[in-house]
């Protein structure tokens, strides 16, 4: 189990997030692993890389001249942070920073669902309220 505490400088951990919790749930629930990164991700993975050419390609990616690389990189590729750690093998993030480098998951306020016993064509939305 792991105790989530705030980083210095924050207020508060997220309201929706558990003060205990495992790895695999915090990556599970609590962050986006599975999103197409931004270019902040790549700012943040900055520190972590031990391969000086990895390194020197996260900072191109992170640039503000980079930015047409990471376009054609990353989102148009719709490439996931997950794929860019494994395109960075040198990165090794710390668990403590883990919070700090991968966005936190955004609730959604609907879902599209469906199921054959209930409604054989289409689906249906599903909202929180």
């Amino acid at each position: 189990m792991l105790l989530c505490t705030p980083s210095e400088g924050t207020a508060e951990l997220p309201a929706r997030w558990p003060a205990y919790t495992t790895v695999t749930e915090l990556l599970a629930w609590h962050l986006d692993v599975a999103g197409v990164p931004r270019r902040a991700f790549f700012e943040r993975l900055i520190p972590f890389a031990t391969e000086p050419r990895e390194r020197e390609r996260l900072q191109e990616l992170a640039s503000p001249e980079g930015q047409d690389d990471l376009l054609n990189y990353c989102t148009r590729m719709r490439r996931t942070a997950l794929e860019v750690l494994d395109d960075f093998p040198s990165i090794k993030i710390p668990l403590a920073y883990l919070a700090d480098v991968f966005p936190a998951l955004q609730p959604r306020a609907f879902s599209i669902s469906s199921s054959p016993r209930v409604r054989h064509a289409g689906g249906t939305i599903s909202a929180r309220v």
